[in-house]
């Protein structure tokens, strides 16, 4: 099994994935990795699939900027149920956007990152199988979604090793193991999930995106009204979003940019807390078609919100605002 990647390591792998979106746009065959650095990205590849917060996600966001996309990433089967967990779409933009095939991806649960090494289960070779994995969102949160719900034998060294450093950060050192005697009793704390420290987020949650609705005749007025306002059209399209960030904070989005005036809007929260998101206004002539963002609500949410599974507009009393509610209930 492939160790995971050491810092050195971790700081070539995004230019390494730049150079290989280049050489995949440039060149008429499929991108492939250097001989001389596949030890390198395959070190690479363990240290994404296994660090979400520092690993996947920061891998994620460089691909959307590569392909000029967005990856909306689905509930992992941890939390949505292995019955009902749906595979991640990728953007057309993605040239490599679908989940493996089964048995590669069995392969590389079993075996790691060393099966794309094998003829009869990569057949285009190491070197294009790992460049076209690595350019792949879809299918580097599908296997990272399994390893992190199956922790399969294969990958149990490099999650250690990776959550031995996030211990570190957060200053968690293991100490000796500690059994208590047969008639000491042992409590546990029924609230400990609402005591996570702020600072993790468990990465089905980080970057879950949730669509405001518009509902009825009264929320298409609303959505016309809105877009006066934002766009000077009534007619415009736009899409409304809350995104999840690390540290149980959301932030708002605004797809395209508004460039007439900006959007604030309050957010209900199933907790009964009230944020508001301010999403500034930009110019028409800078690039419409991109998103604009609010910064992260500054107080972290109540972490019995997540995961988020509805957000509906509603306009009461002359103020606008976003209902949200729990997949929790």
């Amino acid at each position: 099994m492939t160790a995971i990647a050491t810092a050195a390591q971790r700081k070539k792998g995004p230019d390494l994935v730049g150079d290989l979106r280049i050489a995949e746009a440039r060149e008429s065959g499929p991108p492939r990795v250097p001989a001389a650095t596949i030890p390198d990205a395959r070190a690479y590849l363990t240290f994404v699939l296994v660090d979400a917060p520092n690993g996947l996600l920061p891998h994620l966001r460089w691909l959307e900027t590569l392909y000029f996309s967005r990856f909306e990433a689905p509930l992992g089967r941890r939390l949505a149920g292995q019955d009902r967990y749906a595979a991640p779409v990728a953007s057309p933009a993605f040239v490599h956007r679908n989940p493996l095939p089964e048995p590669q991806a069995v392969a590389l649960l079993d075996r790691g990152p060393d099966a794309l090494a094998e003829p009869d289960v990569f057949p285009d070779g190491e070197a294009v199988s790992l460049a076209r994995l690595l350019l792949n969102p879809a299918a580097l949160w599908d296997l990272a979604d399994h390893i992190g719900y199956q922790l399969p034998d294969a990958w149990i060294p490099a999650l250690e090793a990776s959550g031995r450093e996030l211990a570190a950060e957060l200053g968690i050192t293991f100490e000796e193991s500690w059994e208590p005697e047969d008639d000491q009793p042992v409590s546990v704390d029924e609230n400990m999930y609402e005591v996570i420290p702020a600072t993790v987020i468990p990465y089905e949650l980080s970057g879950q995106t949730v669509v405001v609705e518009f509902e009825g005749p009264e929320g298409a007025a609303a959505r016309r009204r809105l877009a006066a306002d934002l766009f000077g059209d009534p007619a415009a399209d736009f899409t409304v979003r809350l995104r999840v960030r690390r540290g149980f904070r959301i932030a708002m989005e605004v797809e395209p940019a508004p460039w007439v005036k900006p959007l604030t809007l309050r957010v209900k929260l199933p907790s009964g807390d009230v944020r508001e998101f301010v999403v500034p206004a930009g110019s028409a002539g800078e690039a419409p078609t991109s998103a604009g963002r609010s910064s992260p609500a500054s107080e972290p949410v109540p972490p019995s919100v997540f995961p988020l599974a509805l957000a509906v507009f509603q306009s009461r009393d002359g103020f606008d605002c976003v209902d949200v509610r729990s997949a929790r209930g």
